[in-house]
C-alpha cells in the first residue's frame, strides 16, 4: 500500500515539473501584456509584473528629500573617498528604504563592477524600482537596456516605452537616444519618423518647466539634445536648413562642457560652415573638445 502511494506522489511530481516546464516555453513565447516589464534575475531572466508606467513623475518635493537623506550622503561620501564596497552597503540600505537615487546610484555600481561583482542583470533589477517611482534617470538607464538587451531579453518595444517616460519628463540622455532612434528607423525595422525625433529634442533642449515636477536637464536644457537638434539643423533633418540655428544649438550644449558639440563648432569655424572661418576658433574648441571628453570619457562622442 505505502509503496503505491509512493509511486503515485513520484507521479504526480513528475507531471508537475513537466507541466511547469511546457508552462514556462508557453509564457517565454508569449507576448508580455503592456503591464508587464521582464527583469533579469542572477544569469537568467524573469518575468516581474508590474505597471510599465509610474503612476506620477517624481516630484521635486521627493527629488531633494532622496537628496538630503543622510544614508545616501554618506554612502556618496564613501564613494568619493574611493571605498566602493561600503558606498554600496550604503546605497542598498537607502534604496531598501525606498530612496530611489541610491538604487540608481547602486546599479551604476553593478554596472561599472565597483564594490560589487559586475552583474549588468543586478544593475536592471536595481533601476527598475526608481523606475516605477517614476525617477526620469532611471527609466531611461532601463530603456537603454532594454534596447540593448544588457542584463534583461532585448525588447526595442519596451526600451522605446521607458526612453519616451523618461523623455517627457525632459531626462536628457533618454530623449537622445530616442531621438537618434527614430531618425534612423532602420535600427526598429521602421521607417524614420524624423518629425517625432525633432518635437523630442526640443523638449529636452528647450524644456518648459512644469511646477511641482523634477526635471532633470535643468532650466537651461539637456546638452545631448541640444547637440543632436543641431545636427538635424545642420543636415537638414526634419527641418530647414538652418546653420545659424545650428551653431546656436552647439553653443548651447558647448556651454555645458558637451565634447561632441565642441569639436561640431570646431568643424565650423574650420570650414566656415554657418559662421565666418576663423582657425584659432577652430584650435579653440578642438582643444577644449578634447580637454572635457577627458574629463567625461564615458560621454558619447559620435552618433
Amino acid at each position: 500500500m505505502r509503496a503505491a502511494v509512493s509511486r503515485r506522489r513520484f507521479a504526480v511530481r513528475r507531471w508537475l515539473r513537466r507541466a511547469g516546464w511546457h508552462l514556462s516555453l508557453m509564457l517565454t513565447a508569449l507576448p508580455l501584456p503592456a503591464a508587464c516589464a521582464p527583469v533579469a534575475t542572477g544569469g537568467d531572466v524573469a518575468i516581474v509584473y508590474g505597471p510599465l508606467s509610474p503612476n506620477e513623475p517624481l516630484s521635486f518635493t521627493a527629488h531633494q528629500a532622496a537628496l538630503a537623506d543622510p544614508l545616501l550622503q554618506a554612502a556618496r561620501d564613501e564613494a568619493e573617498r574611493g571605498d566602493f564596497t561600503a558606498a554600496a552597503a550604503g546605497y542598498r540600505a537607502a534604496g531598501e528604504k525606498g530612496n530611489p537615487i541610491a538604487d540608481y546610484l547602486l546599479a551604476q555600481l553593478y554596472d561599472r563592477g565597483q564594490g560589487v561583482a559586475l552583474d549588468h542583470a543586478a544593475a536592471a533589477r536595481a533601476l527598475h524600482r526608481p523606475a516605477l517611482r517614476g525617477y526620469a534617470p532611471a527609466e531611461a538607464a532601463l530603456g537603454i537596456k532594454y534596447m540593448e538587451g544588457e542584463g534583461v531579453w532585448r525588447d526595442s518595444e519596451m526600451g522605446q516605452s521607458w526612453l519616451r517616460l523618461a523623455a517627457a519628463q525632459g531626462e536628457d540622455m533618454a530623449a537622445g537616444y530616442l531621438g537618434m532612434t527614430l531618425v534612423d528607423g532602420r535600427s526598429l525595422g521602421q521607417n524614420s519618423d524624423v518629425f517625432g525625433a525633432r518635437d523630442l529634442l526640443q523638449h529636452c533642449a528647450a524644456p518648459e518647466g512644469k511646477a511641482g515636477v523634477y526635471h532633470p536637464a535643468g532650466a537651461e536644457g539637456g546638452p545631448t539634445c541640444q547637440t543632436l537638434l543641431g545636427m538635424l539643423y545642420e543636415k537638414g533633418i526634419g527641418v530647414t536648413t538652418d546653420l545659424k540655428q545650428a551653431i546656436f544649438w552647439y553653443h548651447r550644449a558647448a556651454a555645458r562642457h558637451m565634447p561632441v558639440a565642441e569639436e561640431q563648432l570646431a568643424k565650423c569655424y574650420a570650414t566656415g560652415n554657418g559662421v565666418g572661418q576663423d582657425a584659432e576658433q577652430a584650435a579653440y574648441w578642438h582643444r577644449r573638445a578634447q580637454a572635457d571628453h577627458d574629463k567625461r570619457p564615458d560621454s558619447w562622442t559620435e552618433l
